[in-house]
């Protein structure tokens, strides 16, 4: 198994948020987020396992009936 975080954004300034999505192999994207590359690679770790998490509560919620 082979966890992905992907940049999606063009080239940008250094400085700038990028967009990320999170993946396992070929699956479809387990979340999306920004990050500051100047931030450092933890900080994306930290963003992309945040973004993970909010985006499994969300699927709870919704087969749950909690969100609509």
């Amino acid at each position: 198994m082979a966890l992905w975080i992907q940049n999606l954004t063009p080239e940008r300034p250094y400085g700038q948020d990028h967009e990320y999505k999170v993946q396992i192999n070929d699956q479809k994207p387990l979340a999306f987020f920004k990050h500051c590359r100047q931030d450092g690679p933890a900080a994306c770790l930290r963003a992309a396992a945040d973004a993970v998490e909010a985006a499994l509560k969300s699927t709870a919620a919704l087969k749950a009936g909690g969100v609509k």
